[in-house]
């Protein structure tokens, strides 16, 4: 997928499509992993949404709490931001995995 082109190719992408007066190549990978997880977060609040199942609003409240004030104290580079943006979109896509295990057909863990 694109995240997979960004991580293998990032300066001919970041050249492609911003020129030559952007050096994010070392960036735009990690950034595209970010975004991709966030992606998959949105279709699962969307279904979960259409389901009507909300109680996990918490639980992405308290991570959307957890990123802000992360990024408040550890934003000395760009690099950290991101990765506080990584990491938070990644415990949100485990929680909401759990939240919606039963829907995606796992029982403790394991496929059905």
């Amino acid at each position: 997928s694109v995240v997979l082109v960004y991580f293998t190719a990032p300066t001919f992408v970041s050249k492609l499509l911003y020129g030559t007066e952007y050096e994010i190549s070392s960036l735009i990978g990690l950034f595209a992993l970010a975004l991709g997880f966030f992606a998959l977060n949105n279709v699962l609040v969307y279904y979960n949404l259409a389901v009507k199942k909300s109680k996990f609003v918490i639980a992405l409240a308290l991570v959307l709490l957890l990123e802000i004030v992360s990024i408040i104290f550890m934003h000395n580079t760009l690099i950290e931001v991101i990765k506080i943006v990584l990491i938070s979109n990644i415990l949100l896509f485990a929680y909401l995995i759990f939240y919606t295990r039963k829907e995606l057909g796992f029982k403790n863990g394991f496929a059905a």
